[in-house]
């Protein structure tokens, strides 16, 4: 594959596959120098926090040491579950937002009143969770698989961040504009999760 993929980028006139997965990923106006500082600022001050954290779910849990087996296990009487239906935890959601601040509020009403909250699993679903845009309707979509844990609370939440963004940024038109780039557009979903923390005890 190294030879492969270095072929197709000299092809297409870069000087290796690296130089070609920028322009490919839409990366511009960073550079690998400016990724390589920003993998080593990750390794020295936010990986020495997750290990922190990491330590200290283990001693709830009374081991030793964490296997991969282990990391999805929050305490040992289970992980937290959300409390409510789906109808109930997207009537919570919609309180939240509209306390949140008031184009938080107006865009998750226009997903409850447009229907464009696709949240339960169901036999024959596609499984997995995202947010869409649909320019035919300047409108995004939320996508997942509610199934009773707290990744319900999580999945919505996240792809409701990502769904904001591109409800202000809707007036950017062709459609395929409105998403920012695969990094950039993290920042709004991961932010979210961030913002909604304080309002997690209505949905636990």
């Amino acid at each position: 594959m190294v030879q492969v993929r270095t072929e197709i980028a000299h092809t297409l006139g870069f000087k290796d596959y690296a130089e070609m997965s920028y322009v490919f990923m839409d990366r511009f106006g960073y550079d690998e120098v400016q990724v390589a500082k920003y993998r080593q600022a990750i390794q020295t001050q936010v990986v020495p926090k997750v290990v922190a954290q990491r330590q200290k779910q283990a001693k709830r849990l009374g081991l030793a040491k964490l296997d991969y087996f282990d990391l999805g296990v929050q305490f040992k009487t289970g992980n937290a579950k959300p409390v409510g239906t789906p109808i109930e935890l997207v009537a919570k959601a919609n309180h939240m937002y509209h306390q949140m601040a008031p184009v938080a509020g107006e865009f998750f009403q226009h997903m409850i009143d447009s229907h464009l909250l696709d949240l339960v699993a169901k036999p024959g679903k596609a499984g997995g969770g995202y947010a869409e845009y649909i320019p035919s309707i300047e409108s995004p979509f939320i996508f997942s698989n509610f199934n009773g844990t707290s990744g319900d609370v999580d999945v919505l939440t996240h792809e409701a961040g990502h769904a904001l963004q591109t409800y202000v940024a809707r007036w950017i038109q062709p459609g395929d504009t409105v998403f920012p780039t695969n990094e950039a557009a993290e920042i709004f979903s991961m932010s979210m999760e961030f913002i909604a923390y304080p309002y997690m005890p209505a949905f636990f």
